[in-house]
């Protein structure tokens, strides 16, 4: 008689999903880029979108534009494909000059080219919030804002390595460790890695990326959390930045005939985009006790482009067959210190509960730029002849603008009898700008401008989530955006963007939590004062 098999042990149970954490899948169920709180999208007033690190992978997204290129409301490639940035409209306003989020902090631009670099191969969720978001976030337009959430060290262990082969002699080799360090968990890390080389379509181009960020995660207890993060990102490019004529391309060009898609007109051995880019940030939460909570993120970092191009000037209308070509050349650096300190209080009156959130966030950033521009030799698009000796052009500006801002915010998410959920947020800023214009030939003189804002933003939202799994909204919300951007007549920083939006919509989710289609229609105006 055989003996009874030994009962097989049960695989553990999926671990809750967390705002900040790994997706279980495609669907992301959570998110607190609509609240700064860990709250389920389908309780959140906001049109809110997650791009996960598995559907990443399934895209076979190489940046955030392809990562994004599914998502509603959200268009990139502007201009093209691009290597330089991510060229990226949130409801047809620009999502590159606030500058990216990156777990919850903003990684600011001046308007110029030290766009913070996004690794896809990096992030944990890709996250997109439609509509201002100044009482959370600050310095945003009235479109939206996009927000990276970093790979956290795992409790598990994970050991990914991988390599890419494509076309255009692309190799791109990828690696991704995580795991304990102590036996206990109390020490957590993980490293994440990319090296690519790739050719593109167009003669003469090329991308090398080197991108590698460590991370460590110190749990003393079961109510403290410290994160630190650290990145560093090299990139040595020449990118295609064509503008070719619509003569020879979308209209006739007798008797030469079509302009070769492959055609560069750069010119070889001058064109570049050099980027280097690092940051160190750490992620501090503490559950003092069942009511209160605080969560302090703080980030340094740095960045520097060094661009040269020599470009095809569009708009030709009669074409032949010379085009005619600009020099653009531009060195910057950016510096930049960010912090976001949190209170949070999860109680109940009757049969209302309140989380309040409470903050002070605080950012510092200084930009420098020498920047030229001019004419170039023409290039006969038909039988290109590269080698001519590019001289520099003279600089149009050499400034450094120093812009910091200070915000105070405050926000209670009510939740009436398990199914109607209410949002009141209000914030207030101080923006500083100071300007510096070094003396240029054009402007011997120089100058010196200085500029304070200050602003009060508010948002409201009402949603019902119904038990059949539809969740509809409506909301009001306003945007605040000092601008670091020179007027040229003044040299002196334009005055800031405000918006507002009104927006309805519906959530629907009948499927459980893989599956959220919302729908919703929105007003929103912007206006620069």
């Amino acid at each position: 008689m055989a003996a009874p098999k030994a009962p097989q042990p049960s695989a553990p149970p999926p671990r809750p999903e967390r705002a900040n954490g790994p997706v279980d899948g495609i669907v992301a169920g959570r998110s607190a880029t609509g609240t700064k709180t860990d709250t389920p999208i389908m309780e959140t007033p906001n049109s809110v979108s997650v791009i996960s690190a598995k559907r990443i992978e399934q895209q076979g997204a190489t940046s955030v534009t392809e990562a994004l290129g599914y998502t509603a409301g959200v268009s990139g490639n502007t201009y093209g494909a691009d290597m330089r940035f991510d060229w990226l409209r949130i409801r047809g306003f620009d999502a590159y000059l606030p500058g990216y989020f990156v777990d919850g902090m903003l990684a600011r631009n001046n308007n110029t080219w030290t766009v913070w670099k996004v690794e896809p191969y990096g992030a944990e969720r890709i996250e997109v919030l439609r509509g201002p978001a100044s009482v959370l976030y600050g310095q945003v337009n009235v479109g939206g804002i996009v927000n990276i959430v970093s790979k956290q060290p795992l409790e598990e262990r994970l050991n990914e390595v991988g390599i890419r082969i494509g076309n255009h002699n692309r190799v791109e080799g990828v690696f991704d460790f995580s795991g304990p360090v102590t036996k206990d968990g109390t020490l957590l890390y993980r490293l994440t890695g990319v090296g690519l080389t790739t050719d593109t379509q167009v003669d003469f181009t090329e991308q090398k990326r080197l991108y590698i960020a460590p991370a460590f995660t110190w749990r003393p207890n079961a109510d403290t959390s410290i994160t630190v993060l650290a990145q560093y990102l090299r990139e040595r490019d020449v990118p295609d930045n064509r503008f070719l004529p619509a003569a020879g391309t979308l209209l006739p060009n007798p008797p030469f005939g079509k302009i070769r898609r492959s055609l560069f007109t750069g010119e070889p051995g001058y064109d570049k985009f050099h980027v280097d880019q690092w940051a160190v940030a750490y992620l501090f939460e503490h559950r003092v006790d069942e009511v209160w909570q605080v969560r302090q993120s703080m980030r340094y970092r740095e960045m520097s482009v060094d661009y040269k191009t020599v470009y095809g000037t569009p708009g030709v209308p009669n074409l032949g067959r010379s085009l005619p070509r600009g020099i653009f050349t531009t060195d910057e650096t950016l510096k930049a210190f960010t912090t976001d300190n949190q209170l949070q209080a999860d109680f109940a009156t009757g049969i209302v509960k309140h989380t309040v959130l409470a903050g002070l966030d605080y950012q510092h950033n200084t930009f420098g730029q020498r920047a030229g521009v001019g004419a170039g030799p023409p290039l006969d698009v038909y039988n290109p002849v590269y080698g001519t000796s590019i001289t520099d052009p003279p600089l149009y500006t050499d400034h450094t603008t120093k812009l910091s801002q200070t915000g105070l915010y405050l926000q209670d998410q009510a939740k009436i009898a398990e199914r109607w959920i209410v949002i009141l947020g209000g914030r207030y800023d101080w923006a500083k700008n100071h300007t510096v214009n070094r003396p240029i030939p054009i402007a011997p003189d120089g100058s010196i401008a200085n500029k304070k804002d200050e602003a009060f933003t508010w948002k409201a939202g009402l949603l019902y989530h119904a038990p059949i799994g539809v969740s509809p909204y409506v909301t009001y919300s306003e945007s605040f955006f000092p601008s670091a951007t020179l007027n040229p007549d003044t040299d002196a920083p334009f005055d800031p963007e405000t918006g507002q939006q009104y927006e309805v919509g519906v959530k629907f989710q009948p499927f459980g939590p893989r599956a959220c289609s919302p729908l919703r229609r929105s007003t929103s105006s912007g206006r620069t004062m």
